[in-house]
């Protein structure tokens, strides 16, 4: 089978479905009948969803899925794809607002809770419920160097200093 030829998935967009095929795309308007996401089948089986006027795109392969989104949104994101504010420790931030850290749990806690929940996600879920709540919270500290605070230190048996000047001055420690 040619890969052009490649079934392609169904997507929908407010309940509307996109008419597309390996060799065309399909694209879905606002009210005012300005393009917001257009839907495009990719050579390889993939589709493609973008949307210039909210600066993202999303790719699914039937198995992967990756978004990319515009800087825009930079420390304004939540969900399973991370939180885009360039701090790794809270990827994995879950609809209450604070961080899990198993993977599976964090993963499990966007699943919604219905009838259609399939056992390993419904118990992962649970789990997740149930997990260590980790939430976020900013703590300052004072930062203190040698130089910055015109502190005293012994250098091959000299007593130096570093004033805010950078000269060295032979003077006692404190």
């Amino acid at each position: 089978m040619a890969q052009q030829d490649r079934k392609t998935g169904e997507v929908k967009f407010n309940g509307k479905k996109a008419n597309f095929d390996s060799k065309s795309s399909d694209s879905f308007q606002d009210e005012q009948g300005n393009n917001v996401v257009q839907v495009v089948a990719e050579p390889t089986g993939a589709i493609q969803l973008k949307s210039e006027k909210y600066g993202i795109a999303i790719y699914y392969d039937g198995v992967r899925l990756m978004l990319q989104v515009s800087g825009t949104y930079r420390g304004q994101m939540r969900g399973l794809c991370g939180t885009f504010n360039g701090e790794q420790a809270d990827d994995f931030t879950s609809p209450k607002n604070c961080v899990l850290k198993n993977n599976y749990e964090f993963a499990a806690s966007y699943a919604v809770p219905d009838s259609s929940l399939t056992s390993p996600a419904k118990e992962l879920r649970q789990r997740a419920e149930r997990a260590d709540c980790y939430y976020k919270s900013v703590m300052f500290g004072n930062v203190i160097n040698e130089n910055g605070a015109d502190r005293w230190s012994t250098r091959g048996g000299k007593n130096l200093a570093r004033n805010s000047s950078n000269m060295i001055a032979n003077k006692p420690i404190r």
